[in-house]
């Protein structure tokens, strides 16, 4: 999601920031450093990757104790106290609670680029990295066929520059053993060109 403007306000903590009950129905927020950042409502575009993504990670996952959730809320290891960052697509395996508001051992994150919302994504991209269960991350364009995936190393590193998928390549997950082509990701949003009918 594209992000707006922060309110400003006092500093929220996550503990404030979890039963924080806003008066503006339909908006989304992040809490960055203590200040709520809005999100502004996805593109089409944006939103058909999402679903696209969501709905082929979670068929991969099918009768594995992992899952793939959308939009789910995890908290940064750097100013824990203070950042709720919100991904469009998380991966998690750890058990379902119905009571939790927060992904607390999410494993593969996705984040998805637009160029209104660019620098505030890759901020909330490495503020996820901090967290020590994660090993994947995958970065998606959505006004060009362009994924990268960047994949945490045995010593707990990750990589100045990732693995870039484009036009015709697949995306290879190693955290949950995956392999998502590229037009599966792009599929229905004009993107990509539909080849041409050899007849």
């Amino acid at each position: 999601m594209a992000t707006v403007a922060s309110i400003d306000q006092p500093d929220m903590t996550v503990a404030e920031f979890l039963v924080w009950d806003d008066d503006a129905p339909g908006v989304k927020y992040e809490l960055v450093d203590g200040q709520l950042r809005a999100m502004a409502p996805a593109s089409i575009t944006h939103g058909t990757i999402q679903s696209n993504i969501a709905r082929r990670l979670g068929n991969h996952l099918e009768g594995s104790p992992c899952r793939a959730v959308t939009e789910a809320g995890m908290v940064p290891s750097l100013k824990s106290g203070m950042n709720v960052r919100i991904p469009d697509v998380t991966v998690t395996c750890e058990p379902p609670d119905r009571t939790e508001k927060l992904v607390r051992q999410p494993k593969l994150i996705v984040q998805i680029i637009s160029p209104s919302n660019e620098r505030d994504t890759w901020e909330s991209i490495w503020a996820c990295a901090t967290i020590s269960s994660v090993q994947e991350i995958v970065v998606v364009h959505s006004e060009r066929v362009e994924a990268t995936v960047f994949s945490k190393d045995d010593n707990g590193h990750w990589p100045e520059n990732g693995l870039t998928a484009s036009v015709g390549s697949t995306l290879n997950l190693t955290s949950i053993e995956a392999a998502l082509p590229i037009a599966e990701i792009y599929d229905k949003t004009g993107l990509i060109e539909p080849e041409a009918d050899p007849s």
